[in-house]
C-alpha cells in the first residue's frame, strides 16, 4: 500500500484533505506518461492535483 492509498483510506478519520502535486522534471522517457497517470488517479479519487513542468538541466554534482 502507498502512502497515498493509506491517506485516502484514512482521511475521514485523520479529518485530512488529500492533494496530489506533481513535478514532470522531463528527464526520462516515462515522465509525460507518469503525469497523466497521476491525473487518472486524482480524478478517479476525487481529489485536487497540482502539476508543473520543469525544463533545465540537471546534475546532481550542482546539488
Amino acid at each position: 500500500m502507498t502512502l497515498l492509498d493509506w491517506l485516502y483510506k484514512y482521511r475521514e478519520r485523520l479529518e485530512i484533505e488529500i492533494y496530489l502535486a506533481h513535478v514532470n522534471h522531463g528527464v526520462r522517457e516515462e515522465s509525460d506518461f507518469e503525469e497523466e497517470e497521476l491525473k487518472k488517479i486524482a480524478t478517479k479519487l476525487g481529489v485536487s492535483i497540482f502539476t508543473s513542468s520543469f525544463s533545465g538541466s540537471f546534475s546532481e554534482q550542482k546539488a
